[in-house]
Order: structure tokens, then sequence, then C-alpha cells
């Protein structure tokens, strides 16, 4: 079961995607790639092994 804070990072990373997709079909290229790289890293961290380091 997902941690609340990698169901956190999932929920961003969608979020952002979401945005993405807005700037992307209004053609701002520039906001749109920024959000799309952001919501992969949110999304990426949420499936991220849920130890901290050290653990």
């Amino acid at each position: 079961m997902a941690t609340l804070q990698q169901r956190n990072y999932r929920f961003a990373g969608a979020g952002f995607l979401f945005a993405a997709a807005i700037f992307l079909a209004t053609q701002n290229n520039a906001m749109g790639a920024t959000f799309a790289a952001l919501g992969a890293v949110f999304v990426a961290l949420s499936y991220r092994n849920g130890k901290q380091d050290g653990e």
C-alpha cells in the first residue's frame, strides 16, 4: 500500500501533468514543457521505495 507521501507525490504529479496539457493546448510550449518535467519528477518520486536514507 502506498504511503501518504507517495500518494501526495502522485497527486501532485498528476496535477502538474494536467497543467502541462492545458499549457500545451494553448500553444504555450515553454510552460508546458516545464510543467511536464515537474509532473514526471513527482510521478517518479511517488514510485520510489518508501525507506529513507539510513533505514
